[in-house]
């Protein structure tokens, strides 16, 4: 499903979102002998483009109709309006609406097909959900002090736990009794581990560009750990995990969730080591603040540092801080792929992907006050 107002232009839009990523677009060009393109095209016709809308009150998420639904198998919901600055009301529409009305789609997809239940359904939401440094589910009273993004993925939790358990049977709110859910929480998501490639916006992308940037970080964040995820990892572990579920849905609790969170997390005074000393002083060197509001006056003489909108969150912390890890996750992909999928480690190799290729894009040219 693609924000669009027509089928070409969501085509457009995806295919150059793909490009920009380095992924294979199954019309890729003939000419083209990459392995990526060849792999794009002996998958012909694999993206068919549905012009829709998360955010729309319509139970279609804006789909003109319901043709799509005898053609649906399963459903993987990972659409959101990530924003943690943004109250709940603001993003109530596209984050909790939309849920309640992808549930609507799984069952009425299940009967344009003529089945006896909805069509499975994978929810992808975040470990913010959660208390980030234990990993036990957060309380209603709680999730009242986090923010509204977090909130936004709690209550979508809660709908698809009452779905997949029933709870909902009779209630008018979705059309059938129970659907078959999978719920995957990940991290904080990086690039990909490979090619680098990664979204400028996403927070773990702008807090390493921003740091070495200012060639310099608090010297009180040092004990802070980093949890920063591979979007291919993230990728392919929702993948693995819900086509097992597909296979063999009795293996799993109703509405059971995994988080994919980092094994490794580093804290940031080896992040700082590692730049120093394994970089070739292409990105450092970076050097500690001992004062903290030092640290924030650096940055906002930096006017176009990619942390700025971060700057009220910079006054207290620095990281995505999940000191738990979810091992029975990670143990459960190992399992499923023999152990040939597994985490890339956060460590000084994957820093420098993510460096190399920001400095390939133009993106890590120093602060003014770095150069001083």
């Amino acid at each position: 499903m693609v924000r669009a107002a027509s089928e070409a232009v969501g085509r457009a839009r995806l295919r150059d979102a793909m490009k920009a990523q380095e992924l294979p677009w199954p019309d890729a060009d003939r000419s083209d002998s990459t392995a990526a393109s060849a792999y794009a095209k002996s998958k012909p016709n694999r993206i068919v483009i549905v012009c829709g809308d998360l955010a729309s009150s319509d139970e279609r998420l804006g789909m003109r109709d319901d043709s799509i639904l005898p053609c649906l198998t399963a459903i993987i919901h990972n659409g959101a309006n990530v924003n943690h600055a943004l109250p709940y009301s603001s993003l109530r529409a596209a984050n909790v609406q939309s849920t309640l009305n992808v549930l609507r789609v799984a069952c009425r997809a299940g009967a344009a097909r003529g089945l006896p239940a909805p069509i499975p359904l994978c929810y992808v939401s975040s470990v913010s959900a959660l208390d980030q440094r234990t990993g036990s589910a957060l309380s209603a009273d709680m999730i009242t002090r986090t923010n509204g993004y977090s909130q936004t993925k709690w209550i979508s939790e809660r709908l698809i736990e009452a779905c997949a358990t029933g709870r909902f049977a009779g209630s008018g709110l979705t059309p059938c009794a129970v659907v078959p859910a999978l719920i995957i929480r990940p991290g904080a998501v990086s690039g990909h581990s490979v090619t680098g490639c990664s979204a400028p916006t996403d927070y773990v992308n702008r807090l390493l560009r921003g740091i070495t940037r200012l060639r310099s970080v608090p010297r009180d964040f040092c004990t802070e750990r980093v949890d920063f995820v591979p979007v291919d990892f993230c990728c392919t572990g929702t993948v693995t995990l819900f086509n097992a579920f597909l296979t063999e849905p009795k293996s799993f609790t109703p509405a059971q969730s995994f988080a994919l969170t980092n094994p490794v997390q580093p804290r940031w005074s080896e992040i700082v080591d590692w730049i120093n000393t394994q970089s070739g002083g292409r990105f450092g060197p970076i050097k500690l603040r001992p004062n903290h509001s030092d640290w924030l006056a650096d940055l906002d003489t930096d006017r176009t540092n990619p942390l700025l909108p971060f700057r009220l969150l910079l006054r207290t912390h620095i990281s995505p801080t999940n000191t738990w890890i979810d091992r029975d996750t990670h143990s459960r992909i190992r399992e499923l792929t023999a152990d040939r999928l597994q985490c890339p480690p956060a460590n000084a190799r994957l820093l420098l992907v993510y460096l190399n290729r920001w400095a390939a894009d133009g993106l890590l040219s120093p602060a003014p006050s770095a150069t001083k």
